[in-house]
């Protein structure tokens, strides 16, 4: 018995080493601070005022505004050449020297049933006429050379326009529905020129007056 006793001896001794050293672990003293009690610091909140940044002040740029330059018309401008082209050789064509300011030339057919008169200078016409005449007893020959030459100076007096013999047919027939004795006036009026008709049967004539508008 004592021999076994010898024996179970250190193996007491060694479990109850092992359980006091592992039961010293688990006490806390009872004088320890608890953690729950220790004062806690407070936070020091600390609010930056903004800081304010002083910019240096630019200068807009002035405003620049581009104008496009008007377009200006020029003035019409009718030349001699031009009003008298194909009709001058017709025509005997003399230059007056009147009380007026501006220099006239007159032109007169062979048969004298066709009268230009033209106003201003030669490389700038102010006014330009001409009379044609439709006496009873006309012949059909001078009937067309009056209405050829009628076409004729108002393609010279305005180019731009095309139906200028659809126009002479109105401008007949205007003539003939007119009574003996009695005048009518009419008006061509173009972009920048003004062409007057004036029917006159006391005289049997129509004037052509071509001015600037």
């Amino acid at each position: 018995m004592r021999g076994h006793m010898n024996v179970f001896l250190p193996i007491i001794l060694c479990l109850f080493i092992a359980g006091c050293v592992s039961s010293s672990k688990t006490v806390v003293p009872s004088d320890a601070p608890s953690q729950s009690s220790m004062p806690v610091a407070a936070e020091e909140v600390i609010v930056e005022a903004p800081q304010v940044i002083h910019e240096p002040l630019v200068e807009a740029a002035p405003v620049v505004v581009f104008h496009e330059p008007m377009n200006i018309e020029e003035p019409v401008r009718i030349t001699y050449s031009q009003i008298t082209n194909l009709i001058g050789e017709f025509l005997d064509i003399q230059s007056l020297h009147g009380s007026s300011d501006q220099p006239v030339f007159l032109g007169t057919s062979e048969n004298n049933l066709v009268i230009l008169e033209i106003v201003g200078e030669k490389d700038n016409v102010m006014e330009a006429s001409i009379r044609f005449t439709y006496p009873p007893d006309i012949s059909a020959v001078n009937t067309d050379l009056n209405n050829a030459m009628m076409l004729r100076f108002l393609k010279n007096a305005a180019p731009e326009y095309s139906e200028w013999p659809a126009k002479i047919k109105e401008i007949m027939t205007s003539f003939r529905s007119l009574q003996m004795g009695s005048r009518q006036e009419d008006a061509i009026v173009l972009e920048r020129k003004l062409i007057q008709v004036l029917y006159d049967k006391n005289i049997d004539a129509i004037t052509l007056t071509l001015t600037h508008k």
